[in-house]
């Protein structure tokens, strides 16, 4: 477009959003990575005070419903899914089975000293 003397460019923002979606998203999940080796998030429910459950189910490509299943009881996630998800945050696989069985077992509790007699 021609406007006086001044060349005027009209960027398509339909480039730009998928763009800035992606960069949204990155820093979610960096977020829930350095949480989760901060050890503040300790089981798979706890990232979802960070992250919603649509958006991890949408970025692990699970159908939302299985998706809610597999939160619910954790006992059926397969190793193959652990690992999704720990490839998705960037994190070990290990870390992501110690919050498996924290949802399941509960947090580990630190062992009570013995009195001394």
């Amino acid at each position: 477009m021609y406007l006086g003397t001044k060349l005027t460019y009209l960027i398509d923002l339909t480039d730009v959003v998928p763009y800035l979606e992606d960069m949204r998203a990155a820093r979610k999940l960096q977020v829930v990575k350095e949480l989760i080796e901060e050890g503040k998030v300790r089981t798979l429910e706890d990232i979802f005070d960070y992250v919603s459950r649509t958006f991890l189910a949408t970025e692990l490509g699970i159908k939302y419903k299985r998706f809610l299943r597999l939160v619910r009881n954790p006992k059926t996630i397969k190793y193959g899914e652990t690992y999704s998800i720990a490839k998705l945050l960037s994190v070990d696989a290990k870390l992501i089975s110690g919050m498996i069985h924290n949802q399941i077992n509960g947090p580990a509790k630190p062992k009570k000293a013995k009195p001394k007699v």
